[in-house]
């Protein structure tokens, strides 16, 4: 998807001339799965027939 130089962690307004051209903003929200108390997880699945990728993010705590 490219890259950028941005190293700011806040939720801009999309779109933005300051944000990459190209990015998957689910949630926009900064989430850390590995820093969570309840033992979250990140759960994944395609469903090829109907062209789906489905993302739960499940007791995924927000980074400190």
């Amino acid at each position: 998807m490219g890259s950028t130089t941005s190293a700011d962690w806040t939720n801009s307004g999309i779109p933005n001339v300051d944000g990459p051209d190209a990015m998957i903003a689910g949630l926009w929200d900064d989430l850390d799965p590995g820093n969570s108390g309840m033992a979250g997880d990140v759960y994944t699945y395609y469903d090829a027939p109907n062209h789906r990728f489905i993302i739960e993010y499940f007791r995924v705590e927000h980074y400190p």
